[in-house]
């Protein structure tokens, strides 16, 4: 009995043993794959780099992390050329433009493709930077514009005064729509660039 007891906690062992080797393996896997996404590609000549955009870009820490994967794009000489996987509704109106800028600078040297699964605003503004943009019938793709929001009045007190005319906002409140307009300026000839006027 002893014998078949110790049989029985020593298989348990080796199945336990495997189970957590496995689990380790597949967040080697799972680390690997987010290192992908972020822009780090594999070692191999010839590959294919895969940069995603998720999600609202709304931080400066959000866009660089996205410049930091067009950056390693760019230099890293085994990439041929680089999928752009784009599922966002955009963002500020400067970060989603720096995010656009640092892409054309990367298709200068590589190939740039497109993949959307929903590229809204700001996302599609990111997307035609692409040499070519591939949709399924389900994606959502467009909605050219911008959104702004008037900068607050400042009101001179004890706690907040300025140096100087529009310190905070860096422009008077009635520049505000021109602001604006050359933002979404901006996105229309873009789009224009990157997709013809048709």
């Amino acid at each position: 009995m002893k014998s078949a007891s110790f049989k029985l906690k020593r298989r348990t062992i080796v199945i336990v043993l495997a189970c957590v080797i496995l689990m380790v393996a597949g967040l080697g896997y799972s680390y690997y794959s987010w290192l992908l996404s972020v822009g780090v590609p594999k070692v191999e000549k010839g590959a294919i780099g895969i940069i995603k955009i998720e999600g609202p870009i709304l931080s400066s820490q959000n866009a660089s992390l996205y410049a930091d994967a067009i950056s390693h794009a760019m230099v890293n000489e085994t990439l041929k050329a680089v999928v752009l996987v784009v599922d966002s509704p955009g963002g500020y109106a400067d970060l989603i433009e720096q995010i656009y800028l640092d892409l054309l600078k990367l298709k200068e040297r590589k190939p740039l493709v497109a993949s959307v699964v929903s590229a809204l605003s700001g996302g599609y503004y990111i997307a035609v930077a692409a040499d070519y943009i591939y949709v399924c019938p389900t994606s959502m793709v467009g909605n050219i514009g911008a959104i702004g929001v008037a900068p607050p009045s400042l009101i001179p007190s004890e706690w907040t005064l300025e140096t100087g005319a529009y310190k905070v906002t860096g422009f008077p409140k009635l520049l505000f729509p021109q602001v604006l307009r050359r933002a979404l300026d901006n996105f229309v000839s873009a789009v224009e660039k990157g997709r013809g006027s048709a």
